[in-house]
């Protein structure tokens, strides 16, 4: 995809100026020129919901991305010239803002690159091996550890985040193919992968990996003072880190309480592999829980619209398909807030189901 400069011609100048929907048009394109990196994930909705912003005369310079997930609003904040702060309980998401929200100079070089891919690691171990046979090859497994390994051996931090997402970005590409998901996950057995169209019998060489990274885009400039953290929500809000923060706006994106709300588990490879753990000894399992099913959320949901009374202002994504109605949730948020509305948006779900294909995605405006 080619992704033009963000300017705007004055047609009664001349002259090129960059414009705010000039620039959120080229962050979204930007954006839109990496693989889907997450079911759920809001790329579809990025520029709605910043020119509704906009349009509401919304005054705000730090944001708080409370459920970041891919960070697809996150970065496009950034982007737009607003000092973010991402959090997710997801490990392996964490590693998507660390790796191009808080990140604002470090790529991988050429060896580093060759070095994840090629290098014969002595300290490899054998757990996508041992735990993960009905998903992938024999060879692709062994290549999955060894390239674990290979990048507990890199120096930099933001390297380690941006060797992992990519990763994850390539097995995404192959190995979810859309819609139903495989026993409630997002990565099809082998056997399917294979015989799907997609791949056409073929496995992962991962010689033709692309690698991404936004801070080669010269025309991306942001201030300083992104930040990443992978916290329980509740818990991030109640601690000296988040206390000590600025936070003008908060965009809350929760688990949806319906089907496909156990991030966890759905991405149970990955936050596997990136805590090099089975699901049972994750530590932060229980709390993961407390947004994917309706019994006990909207306790969780108050606590934290509570917990953020001292914030302006609050944008909230649900859609029709959540835990409750719309106008349910925003009776909840109406208690706590006084100027509340909210904007339906069609949005279109890749889906089997006709039922599911498409869903009305609410954004809920709280000051």
């Amino acid at each position: 995809m080619r992704v033009y400069s963000p300017v705007h011609i004055d047609f009664d100048s001349g002259e090129c100026k960059e414009t705010f929907s000039s620039r959120l048009a080229y962050v979204k394109k930007r954006i839109d020129s990496l693989p889907n990196p997450y079911v759920g994930n809001k790329r579809k909705i990025i520029f709605k919901m910043l020119k509704s912003i906009e349009n509401r005369k919304i005054k705000y310079e730090n944001v708080l991305d409370l459920f970041s997930g891919s960070s697809c609003i996150s970065i496009a904040m950034k982007y737009m010239g607003k000092r973010v702060v991402a959090n997710d309980i997801l490990l392996s998401s964490y590693f998507y803002a660390h790796a191009f929200v808080s990140n604002n100079c470090v790529s991988l070089s050429k060896d580093k690159k060759k070095y994840l891919l090629h290098n014969d690691n002595k300290n490899k171990g054998s757990f996508v091996r041992d735990n993960f046979k009905e998903r992938f090859t024999s060879e692709e497994a062994y290549f999955l550890d060894n390239y674990r390994a290979n990048i507990n051996d890199l120096d930099d931090d933001y390297e380690k985040s941006l060797a992992f997402v990519n990763m994850q970005f390539y097995i995404m590409e192959h190995c979810f193919l859309g819609g139903r998901l495989n026993n409630g996950q997002v990565l099809a057995e082998l056997n399917f992968r294979k015989k799907h169209k997609r791949n056409a019998g073929t496995t992962m060489m991962f010689e033709d990996m692309r690698w991404h990274s936004f801070v080669e885009d010269k025309s991306l400039k942001s201030i300083e003072g992104n930040k990443a953290f992978c916290c329980d929500a509740l818990e991030f809000l109640s601690s000296k880190e988040y206390k000590n923060e600025q936070i003008d706006l908060v965009y809350i994106d929760p688990p949806y309480g319906g089907q496909q709300s156990d991030y966890g588990f759905m991405f149970n490879f990955f936050e596997s592999y990136a805590r090099q753990e089975p699901i049972e000894k994750w530590s932060v399992a229980p709390s993961m829980n407390k947004f994917s099913k309706k019994k006990g959320y909207e306790k969780h949901f108050i606590s934290v619209l509570k917990a953020l009374s001292e914030v302006p202002c609050l944008v909230i994504s649900y859609n029709d398909s959540s835990w409750t109605g719309i106008d349910d949730i925003k009776k909840i948020v109406s208690e706590v807030r006084e100027d509340v509305d909210s904007e339906a948006i069609d949005y279109k779900y890749n889906s089997r189901s006709e039922k599911n294909r498409k869903a009305i995605e609410y954004l809920i405006f709280a000051k």
